[in-house]
Order: structure tokens, then sequence, then C-alpha cells
């Protein structure tokens, strides 16, 4: 495997919201053009926004904002391999669904933040992303925001692009190996 390079220019972001919950990221961003202007010209982006959601006028029209202002933006409805958007990634934000976790935490490194799906059955986006707080140490830096917080993940993302771009970890220690089991198993555990 090749290793990045310790320091880009520009850092980038994976925005995730799973098959239900890319709507609040999208008018998330919608309702910020002045955050969205300043964030995309530091930080490349790219949004998986679900097949439904990535046709939709409002998926349109943040891509059309995206084109007027410097920077890269890229919406797609998935991706088959998220492998090397997760490894070349220095932000993610993301729901937290367990499958997604799995991935992200086998591979580490970046700064999260996790916006739990807050209508997910029996609240399992909340217990997941507490369970990978608990275990995660291969990860820059977690953070849990309700959806009602808005403001706050903001500010947390803000504090991501400011901190400045992640570094490629030299070797992951034998701590992190089989993080992704333990969360897993803490997760489907009664």
């Amino acid at each position: 495997m090749e290793r990045e390079p310790a320091i880009r220019s520009r850092m980038r972001m994976l925005v995730v919201g799973g098959s239900q919950g890319s709507k609040f990221f999208l008018d998330f961003f919608l309702g910020r053009p002045e955050f969205f202007a300043w964030l995309l010209e530091r930080v490349d982006i790219l949004f998986l926004a679900g097949p439904t959601l990535a046709e939709t006028p409002s998926a349109r029209r943040l891509v059309e904002n995206a084109r007027n202002l410097r920077g890269s933006f890229t919406l797609l409805p998935f991706l088959e391999r998220m492998g090397s958007a997760l490894r070349s990634s220095d932000i993610i934000l993301s729901r937290s669904g367990a499958s997604f976790l799995a991935e992200l935490i086998s591979i580490g490194k970046a700064r999260t933040i996790l916006v739990p799906y807050p209508r997910a059955l029996d609240g399992h986006q909340t217990a997941n992303a507490e369970a990978a707080a608990r275990s995660i140490h291969s990860l820059a830096d977690m953070r849990i925001i309700q959806e009602t917080e808005s403001s706050r993940m903001e500010e947390s993302l803000h504090s991501f692009v400011v901190a400045g771009p992640v570094p490629y970890p030299a070797s992951f220690s034998d701590g992190h190996a089989g993080s992704a089991c333990r969360i897993l198993e803490e997760i489907a555990a009664p």
C-alpha cells in the first residue's frame, strides 16, 4: 500500500448520510451558505447522498452553489468501495450505522462527527455512536452531535479544518487491531 504524503495543501472531507440520513446534511450546507463557502475554500468535499437524494432539486442546488465557489465538491449517489475515500479523508461527517462504523474503525485516522439518525429503530444509531466512542483509539478525534445541535456541528467542523490535515499514521498499533470487532460485539450484545 502506498502511503499518502504527511501534509497536503487541501484537506478532504467525506460526508455519508446512509439510506435515510443525507437530507439533514444537505439541508445543513444549504442553510449555511457563508460557512459552506468558507469550507470549500479549504476542503475538498465528497458527499455521498444516496440514490434517491442525489437527483433531487436540493442536491442539484447544492452542486450549483459549489460550482460558483472556489474548491472541489462532488456529490455522488454512492461508492462501491469506501476504503480509499475513508483513507484519504481528514474529516468525516456521517450517520452512525453499524456497517459504516466498522469500515471507519478498520481504517481509522480521520476527525469524525457522528450524527445519529434520530428516527432509527430503538435508537440503535445513538447506541452505535456511543459504543464507537468508548472503543475507538485510531481516530484523531470523534464527536457525537445530535441533529438539534447544528451550531455545534458547524463549530466542530470549523475546529477540525483549523487543526489542519491529519497525517497518515506510520503504522497502526496492536491496540487498533480488532477494534472494529470489539465494537461490533458490543453493538450486537443484548
